[in-house]
């Protein structure tokens, strides 16, 4: 029977699960195809370390909500608000280029682990990985 195990976030935006193994995290945003606002950005690293966090997801898998789009890009709807003066924007820039940062630091240790690279020689070898403990990131 499969487990599954909601998380709970700051955001409406965002939605995560753990199931079977496999960590779900969709952008929640289909009415503007998907497009990441601040705070979806955010939730984004917020998601990825809870599952790095979780040695029982095996893989990651990213999706859009509603259908139509994995995501469009950045949400420019919040532009006004968010980012309407230089402090704005310079205080904008910050926050997604650390969420960026901290999202990228998780991409990189997980491909630099030692099960990845054993899943790659295991590939590049034509034979079955062994390893019990790989994970890896991938978009669908």
């Amino acid at each position: 029977m499969a487990s599954e195990q909601a998380l709970t976030l700051k955001t409406e935006r965002m939605q995560a699960k753990v199931e079977d193994g496999i960590g779900w995290m969709i952008l929640n945003n289909p009415a503007r195809h998907n497009a990441l606002s601040l705070e979806m950005w955010e939730g984004v690293g917020n998601i990825l370390e809870h599952f790095a966090q979780h040695p029982e997801v095996r893989v990651v898998v990213m999706r859009g909500a509603g259908g139509k789009a994995f995501v469009s890009g950045a949400d420019i709807s919040e532009f006004d608000k968010a980012r309407g003066n230089a402090e704005q924007r310079a205080s904008y820039g910050v926050i997604a280029g650390d969420e960026v940062d901290r999202v990228r630091a998780l991409v990189d240790e997980c491909f630099n682990s030692e099960d990845y690279k054993e899943g790659r020689r295991a590939f590049a070898a034509k034979r079955k990985p062994v390893s019990k403990t790989a994970r890896a990131f991938t978009l669908s």
